[in-house]
């Protein structure tokens, strides 16, 4: 994928072999120069969200993503056990992914996760 129209707020991409989540795109242009579109986008890994003009980008490679719903098990030290409902799969997680999630987990509770290359990248809290 490559072209600004084929990209979508929330779409997961691969840049600089890191994973980020695209959170908007605008397109420019100004007289008889070529259109540049800016694309803000987050990364997965930190949370830190960064503008880069689509040109800067390169070839942009979409990374396929699924939602999978896991059980929050136990504490393990920092780290936090989940499992997943389906395959049954045990993740340990830290505070890197968790994050601000941390406080409101619940044991024996059920969260949903966004999984990329089957690894969950980040927890999606209820409102």
């Amino acid at each position: 994928m490559s072209h600004s129209d084929e990209l979508r707020k929330g779409t997961v991409i691969r840049h600089e072999g890191r994973l980020f989540v695209v959170l908007d795109h605008t397109k420019a242009q100004t007289g008889k120069q070529k259109a540049t579109v800016h694309v803000k986008m987050q990364s997965l890994q930190g949370g830190h969200a960064t503008d880069r003009m689509l040109d800067q980008l390169g070839k942009i490679e979409e990374v396929p993503t699924e939602i999978r719903t896991m059980q929050y098990l136990y504490s393990s030290g920092p780290e936090r056990v989940f499992m997943d409902t389906e395959s049954f799969e045990q993740y340990p997680l830290g505070e890197e992914l968790l994050g601000d999630g941390i406080p409101f987990l619940v044991e024996e509770d059920t969260y949903r996760f966004l999984m990329v290359e089957q690894q969950p990248v980040s927890m999606q809290l209820p409102p």
